[in-house]
């Protein structure tokens, strides 16, 4: 019997031995495999927050960066508005408070919003706490990867002395040459949790040790020690809620559930997050807490198809709290494991709600206009992408408002963004299932139809067009407003995003030159119009270097005297190749390819350097000014320099403008020309006649000479309306006290015509065409 009872003992103390280390080593395990799959999870985390959030904000700012790739905005003007627009980029996420900031390559931080004295100041010396610079690094990862580049250092903590690894994420904007991006300190939580562990895991050895011996002398005291067993058995309890009491301090909800989705325990943060209490909670299931039935069965899809291979997974689900109804975004870590010899499910939940909302909010920054609330440029270029791979895109319809410039300068910015806003209201009552709206950027729209007939094609033109037949009113102001469109057909037009965009672009352009008001679709002669424009363009270009322009003069004659009281300077291109070009033929080139300044230029310097060879004989040399050249900021103390430069007095020179120069931009054109004419320089109005000015409107502007357009000049001897037309704006003028000089003059009975009317002088072939400066002085 003695025997017997030595062999039950051995067995005991194996068996409980056992027992007991099972106990003890499998919270320890468990609990660190956790932490092992949290500590990936959130730097993976960190890494896709940070990028993800600097990805969006480059999407914002694209549209500004392409206006700057065009030529709209100036480099300082494009980094003003990127500046303003990051500045407004602040978000939160899963780990807190953030910002987006922004520097230049030279070190000059652009935006700070948490530390606004740094802004406007360089910081290319800033080291972190082990003395690396931060910005140098910044920007060189920015240059080498524009795209995206991540860059770790060791930083101090806000109002801490403490420093802490920080992850930041940067790109590139080199058309600016600057860079945005945004970081975040490396989080203590799970680290504060491993080290709880790690002392746990000391204290679950010792604790084996301590029970292993206690059992041992228990089963020696079996008789004796009943009291001291269930003591032991009691701190083994303990240990294993000490161990629920750590879950308990993690931020994130933890759920255990069995195979059939049935709760067997959460953690303190499940409850919150659900707001249910504990025991309430273990009544549940997975079903219970999901958005919906499809919700349930796409967590059992994750669990079933995927965890098997991958050991745990990651994904986004759509909660419910049950007692609210309320729809929470939440993202599940879920890792199958074994607990008391069954298979069991952890699920880690977070509640992403407010960084979706986030998400969604620069996504719409991104991707839509502010003005319109239409789709923005780049959501259109993905939209359009997607269309191509999927072969779903019919035609693109490429919409330019006519003439929306005008209308902008003339009545305001604010004005023209609420006209841009009615248009795209109009444009909007378009929309269905074959449609997509975008607004690229200024008055451009564009329209993605999956139709490719002709006759559909033609018809949704016809549509659009009829959409602006009847006026827009803003304000009590009633507007006609037209459009030009290009459309280009897919896959006739364009196989790519860049051959449809650009072909429906040159027929949007042909449009024009067609007088507006109407859709062209495109063919491939508008690619050869394009090569010859190109062409052209180069040509200009040379000519400009190898100084291939010169001036003809062509003198203007006093009316009653017929003596010459000033000279036109008039350009002329001497082309090596071709022969002598008239400004008819590429001015307006120069104009849309931004060589006039230059030319503009130069006409000016060899216009006034003629004027001061004549000062002594009273003659006025005038020469024309273009639109764009009025609109340089420096144009007025250019032409005050070299008027001063050459001598000149007041009177020697003229500048001629037409009514277009003063309908654009007026209030700044005005101020220009009263400048220059309270200098000495007088200023012509050029084709009066043929633009939008009235007398009435004349009267108040800084101008001494009207010019009558030829037009009118023509059948002014034929006892028809043109007479009666320049009789009275020759009446008009002279009362207001302008002189008046008429152009196109061919036939002596028109200067007797306008020297009866009171003209004060005449320009035209009838006396001489333009010619060469060795003419004209032999003319003098």
């Amino acid at each position: 019997m003695e025997n017997v009872s030595k062999k039950q003992i051995r067995a005991w103390v194996v068996v409980l031995a056992v027992y007991s280390l099972l106990i003890v080593l499998f919270p320890l395990v468990f609990s660190q495999s956790i932490t092992s799959d949290f500590k990936r999870h959130m730097a993976q985390q960190r890494q896709n927050s940070v990028s993800r959030m600097v990805h969006l904000s480059y999407n914002a700012v694209e549209p500004l960066v392409n206006q700057l790739k065009k030529g709209e905005v100036s480099r300082e003007e494009a980094r003003r508005k990127i500046s303003d627009l990051v500045r407004e980029m602040t978000y939160e996420d899963e780990f807190g408070p953030n910002y987006i900031f922004m520097s230049t390559y030279d070190g000059s931080m652009l935006v700070q919003p948490y530390e606004q004295e740094k802004e406007g100041t360089n910081q290319w010396l800033l080291r972190d706490a082990s003395g690396r610079y931060i910005i140098q690094e910044l920007v060189h990862a920015a240059k080498a990867k524009p795209e995206g580049s991540f860059v770790t250092y060791a930083y101090y903590l806000p109002d801490r002395s403490a420093a802490e690894e920080k992850l930041s994420f940067v790109m590139g904007i080199p058309e600016i040459e600057a860079y945005i991006g945004t970081g975040m300190y490396v989080e203590s939580t799970y680290r504060m949790l491993e080290a709880i562990l790690q002392k746990q895991s000391s204290g679950y050895l010792a604790m084996t040790v301590f029970i292993l011996a206690s059992l041992l002398f228990y089963v020696w005291m079996l008789l004796k020690s009943n009291q001291r067993l269930q003591r032991e058995i009691q701190e083994r309890i303990y240990a294993e809620k000490n161990l629920w009491t750590i879950f308990n301090t993690i931020h994130d909800a933890i759920i255990i559930h069995d195979e059939t989705g049935r709760f067997l325990h959460i953690n303190k943060q499940a409850g919150i997050m659900y707001g249910l209490s504990r025991e309430d909670m273990l009544n549940y299931r997975v079903a219970d807490i999901s958005a919906d039935p499809a919700m349930a069965k796409q967590w059992r899809e994750k669990v079933n198809e995927q965890i098997a291979d991958q050991g745990f997974i990651i994904f986004e689900w759509k909660s419910v709290r049950p007692l609210e109804e309320t729809t929470l975004d939440v993202e599940v870590a879920l890792r199958k494991t074994q607990w008391s010899g069954r298979n069991v499910y952890v699920a880690a939940v977070r509640d992403i709600t407010e960084r979706k909302q986030y998400m969604e909010k620069i996504h719409h920054l991104a991707y839509f206009d502010s003005l319109t609330n239409l789709p923005n440029r780049a959501y259109i270029m993905k939209e359009l992408q997607e269309r191509l791979d999927q072969c779903t895109i019919g035609s693109v319809f490429f919409i330019d408002v006519d003439n929306f410039k005008v209308i902008n300068d003339t009545h305001g910015h604010s004005f023209g963004d609420r006209m841009l806003v009615e248009i795209a209201g109009r444009l909007s009552t378009l929309s269905s299932l074959h449609l997509t709206l975008s607004r690229l950027g200024g008055d451009e729209f564009l329209v993605l139809s999956a139709k490719t007939e002709e006759a559909e094609v033609l018809e949704l033109g016809d549509q659009i067009l009829a959409l602006f037949k009847e006026a827009i009113s803003i304000e009590n102001v009633s507007f006609y407003i037209t459009c030009s469109i290009g459309v280009a057909v897919y896959p006739r037009d364009g196989r790519t995003v860049e051959e449809l965009l650009k072909h429906a672009d040159l027929a949007m352009y042909k449009a024009k030159s067609r007088g507006r008001d109407k859709y062209v679709l495109y063919d491939s002669s508008m690619v050869t119009e394009l090569a010859q424009r190109t062409n052209l363009e180069k040509r200009l270009r040379e000519a400009y270097r190898n100084s291939e322009f010169i001036l003809h003069y062509q003198p203007q004659i006093a009316a009653e005297s017929g003596r010459i009281v000033g000279i036109e300077a008039l350009i002329r291109w001497n082309s090596t190749s071709y022969g002598l070009i008239f400004p008819g033929e590429f001015i307006t080139v120069a104009e849309e390819m931004g060589l006039i300044n230059e030319i503009g230029k130069w006409v000016i310097e060899s216009s006034f350097a003629f004027a001061q060879s004549l000062m002594d004989k009273g003659i006025c040399v005038s020469c024309n000014v273009s639109s764009m050249q009025l609109k340089q900021s420096s144009f007025v103390e250019d032409v005050i320099e070299a008027f001063d430069r050459f001598g000149l007095r007041k009177g020697s020179v003229a500048l001629e403008i037409t009514e277009s120069c003063l309908v654009e931009s007026f209030g700044d054109t005005y101020a220009k020309l009263a400048e220059l004419r309270a200098h000495g320089i007088m200023i012509y109005l050029d084709d009066f006649g043929t633009g939008y000015s009235s007398l009435n409107y004349m009267k108040n502007l800084p101008i001494d000479v009207l010019k009558i357009d030829k037009s009118f000049i023509d059948n002014i001897t034929a006892d028809g309306v043109e007479g009666r037309i320049v009789k009275t704006i020759v009446s008009l003028a002279r009362e207001i006290g302008l002189k008046v000089i008429a152009e196109g003059v061919e036939a002596k009975e028109q200067q007797t015509y306008l020297t009866a009317c009171g003209c004060n002088a005449i320009q035209g072939y009838l006396f001489s065409r333009p010619v060469p400066e060795a003419e004209i002085r032999d003319l003098i």
